[in-house]
């Protein structure tokens, strides 16, 4: 049998060569990883040097732990006792297991500005601009002005390895232009904390903050709108805690109210839905956040809604202007107009930070700029279109 060993030159330099790039652009990548490693752990080197004045901040000695979701969730209690915020929250932790640690950090701003019920308006409505708490004094943040819970999620281990694991780490914040550390409090996470009631008593009835927190960084948030049919019939209230057998949480709000489904259903319990009072009587759209446990649970959530309120319409946040344009109840010309001008000023911000950005000493994320910007031209194209479509109505009239 002949064999013909004449190969083609051309073909494996060709193959040789492809693959000389792929090392390349392997190497590049690798030191470009490399070099922010470099400067992170710079940063941190910096900071752990940097004096600090620790009768100004205090964190609380002993985190607490909760499971829900099958997560365990750790909180520490931070208070800032300086006129200057802390800012850009970053957690190093480890623990004593071979495997990687892979965790979430979730900063919880809370303000001290007691809740006082609001007597002479009962009813259910909000004129604040920018109006995003979770409740009137509790709400997520990228900073501490005087008081905050830093949250931290891990998925429940499997303790093959160990019964017990010790986690430890840093908290590295900013003030102004310095890098200042504090210790994260060590703690102990076991096997035998599955069997403590009190780590999974996560009760939200009552609102206790840490419930509520714990609720909301261990589950999935999904940001809808709730639009009630015309002409329906029921209290706010009763629709969901009589209708669709759902609990009120007791949470200090006078613009949002809090439902949990309570022994419902294995497939959706403990899932929280915390609407936002819209900002006209007798409106009929809600926005709502639900934290569900998954998607699954959410769409099984959903499904119970629509069986108990015939008629309703739940669609996803994002989409709700544009269902505003195709289905115009009444277009107010003055709100649009306004709408329109903060709409162009977002979209002009955006490409002027962009720029700012590039001007800087790091390159700005390109892909993430296109994104914002396509966001900011939908909106500002949606209210142009509402304010043709107002101007039209009020020409008819």
């Amino acid at each position: 049998m002949d064999f013909d060993f004449d190969l083609d030159e051309d073909r494996i330099n060709s193959f040789l060569l492809n693959k000389l790039e792929e090392i390349k652009a392997k190497n590049e990548k690798l030191g470009v990883t490399l070099q922010d490693r470099r400067q992170f752990l710079h940063g941190i080197a910096e900071s752990l040097n940097t004096e600090m004045d620790e009768t100004n901040i205090k964190i609380s000695p002993q985190p607490w732990k909760k499971i829900f979701n099958n997560k365990y969730v750790l909180g520490v209690t931070i208070e800032n006792n300086d006129s200057r915020s802390l800012c850009n929250l970053k957690a190093i932790l480890k623990w004593d297991s071979p495997s990687p640690l892979s965790y979430q950090v979730f900063l919880y701003e809370e303000s001290s500005v007691p809740y006082l019920k609001t007597l002479t308006s009962p009813t259910f409505l909000c004129h604040k601009e920018n109006c995003n708490g979770i409740t009137n004094s509790l709400k997520k943040s990228d900073k501490v002005d005087k008081i905050a819970h830093i949250i931290v999620t891990l998925q429940l281990p499997k303790f093959i390895e160990a019964l017990s694991y010790s986690i430890t780490g840093n908290l590295i914040f900013q003030r102004e232009e310095k890098s200042l550390t504090l210790v994260f409090p060590a703690v102990e996470i076991s096997a035998y904390d599955a069997t403590i009631h009190d780590l999974h008593n996560c009760s939200l009835l009552n609102g206790d903050t840490k419930n509520i927190v714990t609720a909301v960084s261990s589950s999935e948030e999904t940001n809808l709108v709730l639009i009630l049919p015309q002409e329906w019939p029921n209290s706010f209230d009763s629709t969901f805690e009589i209708l669709c057998s759902l609990s009120k949480v007791q949470i200090a709000a006078s613009c949002r109210k809090a439902f949990v489904a309570h022994k419902l259903s294995p497939q959706f319990d403990d899932s929280l839905l915390i609407f936002h009072a819209p900002k006209e009587a007798n409106a009929r759209a809600y926005n709502v956040v639900i934290y569900s446990r998954n998607m699954d649970s959410l769409m099984s959530l959903l499904h119970h809604l629509h069986q108990n309120i015939p008629g309703v319409l739940i669609i996803p946040e994002r989409l709700y202007e544009n269902y505003e344009l195709q289905h115009p109840e009444r277009i107010s010309v003055e709100e649009e107009t306004s709408k329109l001008k903060e709409c162009v000023k977002r979209e002009i911000n955006c490409v002027m930070n962009f720029l700012r950005e590039s001007q800087g000493t790091k390159d700005p994320d390109k892909n993430e700029f296109h994104q914002k910007f396509a966001e900011r031209q939908l909106e500002t194209n949606t209210h142009y279109l509402r304010l043709l479509k107002a101007t039209s109505q009020s020409s008819d009239d």
